[in-house]
């Protein structure tokens, strides 16, 4: 349609993939919350389905949405790291071993994932190496930024020093759940986002 000043293209939200994916990270942040780990998971696989190609790749980009290509990717990452955690509490740590794996590598800071391999690990019966997991963080964040792990991380290591009974359940407890709650994005396009996969 036209406006005085120009043309305005109107897009059915179902048809835009970034209120698609909002709408499904929302829906599996509450289903985490309200402890429906199951339902959690199909919906943040619907959200992390849509964020499979990299946003605005093929869009000419400057400052500004540079900036928003940020904050889409901290989503992801938050909502990646909460999909996990239900998986853990499905008890699924076999099956999250090798995905977290591969994130610690892809994100050696990054202290979540870290907890989470190292839960991943003990519940396997790896023990040494997932204490080793959290001496190479460790390392990492001392000698780069001069800072220590965590209090979360640090309790979860005595944790695994004395075998704690509760890391073998899925109980919720501070050092076992993450507090990530990514954020509702603020994007300043309207509907006709160029975002599509």
């Amino acid at each position: 349609m036209t406006t005085p000043n120009g043309y305005e293209f109107r897009v059915p939200p179902e048809n835009v993939d970034l209120q698609r994916y909002e709408r499904h990270r929302l829906a599996g942040q509450q289903a985490f919350q309200a402890g429906e780990n199951m339902a959690a998971v199909e919906q943040f696989r619907a959200a992390l389905h849509i964020f499979a190609a990299p946003p605005l790749a093929n869009v000419r980009r400057g400052m500004h949405l540079d900036a928003e290509i940020v904050r889409l990717e901290e989503s992801r990452i938050g909502v990646q790291e909460t999909r996990i955690e239900a998986e853990l509490e499905l008890g699924r740590h076999h099956e999250v071993l090798s995905e977290l794996s591969g994130l610690a590598s892809q994100c050696p800071q990054h202290e979540g994932f870290h907890r989470q391999l190292m839960l991943a690990l003990y519940r396997c019966g790896r023990r040494p190496q997932a204490l080793k997991v959290f001496n190479q963080l460790r390392q990492s964040l001392v000698t780069e930024l001069g800072l220590e792990p965590s209090r979360e991380l640090q309790m979860l290591q005595q944790a695994i020093l004395s075998a704690d009974p509760r890391l073998d359940t899925a109980e919720r407890t501070p050092f076992l759940r993450t507090t990530a709650d990514p954020a509702p994005l603020q994007v300043p396009w309207p509907a006709a986002s160029p975002w599509k996969v």
